[in-house]
C-alpha cells in the first residue's frame, strides 16, 4: 500500500508532458506554477496559492507569495537558475502569512537550479530540493 502513495507524490497529476529529447525544458511563458511544498513540507491548508510565472522573453519571473506579489529577473543556462533583483509589494497580512512569505522569498533567493518533469517543477539549492510546484 505504500508504493501507490509514493507514486502519487512523484507527480502533480497530469498536465504538460516533456519529451525525452527535452533535457532541460523551459518553464513556458505565462504558465502558472503553484507551490505545493517548501523544504519537503506541504503548505498550510486554507492559505492563498503561492505561484510563480516565468517570462522567458523578458527574463523575469513574477508571482504571488503568501501575502504580497513578487518579481525578479532570472537567468537559466541548462538547469542552472539564478534569480536577481528580487522585490515585492508591501501589504500587511496576518503574522502567520508574513512568516510563510518571508521563508518562501528567502528560499527563492537561494535557488541555484531547477528541474521540470511532466507537470512538476522543483527548485534546488545546490542538490537539495527546496521548492516544489505543480503546473496550474
Amino acid at each position: 500500500m505504500l508504493l501507490p502513495a509514493l507514486l502519487l507524490s512523484a507527480s502533480c497529476g497530469g498536465g504538460r508532458k516533456t519529451s525525452s529529447t527535452e533535457a532541460y525544458p523551459h518553464p513556458t511563458k505565462h504558465q502558472t506554477w503553484r507551490l505545493v511544498k517548501m523544504q519537503e513540507r506541504p503548505l498550510r491548508k486554507g492559505m492563498r496559492p503561492v505561484t510563480i510565472v516565468f517570462n522567458s522573453e523578458a527574463g523575469s519571473v513574477k508571482g504571488q507569495s503568501a501575502c504580497n506579489r513578487y518579481y525578479a529577473d532570472y537567468t537559466l543556462r541548462g538547469d542552472a537558475l539564478k534569480l536577481q533583483g528580487l522585490g515585492w509589494t508591501d501589504v500587511a497580512c496576518p503574522e502567520w502569512e508574513m512568516n510563510v512569505e518571508q521563508r518562501y522569498l528567502w528560499l527563492l533567493s537561494k535557488v541555484t537550479r531547477m528541474h521540470i518533469e511532466a507537470d512538476t517543477m522543483t527548485l534546488y539549492q545546490k542538490n537539495k530540493a527546496i521548492l516544489k510546484y505543480c503546473l496550474q
